[in-house]
């Protein structure tokens, strides 16, 4: 192939200089330090910030971050129809979402987290039954430390109750 003088082939690198290169090393830094200070989530398929991901408990996991966002989270609690809309979340679809962040269900917290939803009195009422248990699983000292199998789930004679529904235990 011939090449006349002055014109750059497919072949040759181009020169940078050295302004260039410290940019560009600047730059690759910066990329870097981003994903040692973010988490990937395997479900989103997306690298994000760590304060987008809920504090996981288990001693094997390095980050201390759970293994899905709090959006991919959110998403498996408020379960799509055959349409793809969002519906409310019912005890199934909590119970997946609480399975992915490695959290445990207790039907007394349950409890607790509908009545604080529906209760007329309470001043900064939840939306829904998810956005009350994930508060009250991820911020009350007593669960601190719980993981998925810590939860009612594995233990014997204990009734989940109805799954299709957002009820309270007592009224499954």
């Amino acid at each position: 192939m011939a090449t006349r003088k002055g014109i750059i082939t497919d072949t040759q690198e181009i020169k940078k200089t050295p302004t260039q290169l410290r940019k560009e090393n600047e730059e690759l830094r910066e990329e870097v330090k981003k994903y040692q200070e973010g988490a990937y989530c395997y479900m989103c398929n997306k690298h994000k910030p760590k304060s987008e991901f809920y504090v996981s408990f288990d001693a094997n996991i390095d980050s201390h971050i759970t293994r899905i966002c709090k959006q991919c989270a959110r998403k498996l609690a408020y379960h799509p129809d055959e349409d793809g809309q969002p519906q409310e979340p019912t005890k199934a679809s909590v119970l997946s979402a609480l399975e992915y962040l490695d959290l445990p269900y207790f039907n007394k917290l349950w409890d607790t987290s509908y009545f604080e939803c529906h209760d007329s009195n309470n001043r900064i009422a939840k939306k829904n039954i998810w956005t009350a248990y994930i508060k009250n699983i991820t911020s009350l000292p007593q669960y601190k430390g719980l993981r998925w199998k810590d939860g009612d789930m594995f233990k014997k004679n204990v009734n989940i109750g109805n799954l299709n529904s957002a009820l309270p235990s007592s009224e499954d």
